[in-house]
């Protein structure tokens, strides 16, 4: 893909996440960074701390502040779980998407990763 290829679109980042809201911050500040990142990410969050769920919010307004467009999903915790679970929302929400990229809440997003 290049940056003219308008296919960035039919890709969907998906973060899953539990107890970990200063990664998901961290994470959050890395992808506004992003050379060209998709423009739609889905939170799924395990925490039952409720601080820790206002801070996780507060980080995907700060992306939808930057153009995005994210989504939270508040789900039980277990890694296949979650994932299947953003799966079954992309499902719903947007069926003619083509691309999922599952990154971990500690990931560090290069330049042109979602470019390649």
């Amino acid at each position: 893909m290049t940056t003219d290829d308008k296919s960035l679109g039919d890709l969907i980042a998906v973060v899953c996440t539990k107890d970990r809201p200063e990664r998901v911050s961290d994470f959050v500040q890395n992808l506004i960074r992003a050379c060209v990142p998709p423009r739609k990410i889905v939170l799924v969050d395990s925490t039952t701390n409720p601080s820790w769920t206002d801070r996780n919010r507060q980080s995907l307004g700060l992306l939808e502040r930057h153009g995005w467009e994210p989504h939270y999903i508040s789900d039980t915790p277990g890694l296949p779980h979650q994932r299947n679970t953003a799966l079954k929302f992309i499902a719903l929400n947007f069926p003619s998407t083509k691309y999922v990229s599952f990154l971990d809440d500690d990931v560090f997003i290069g330049g042109q990763y979602f470019e390649n």
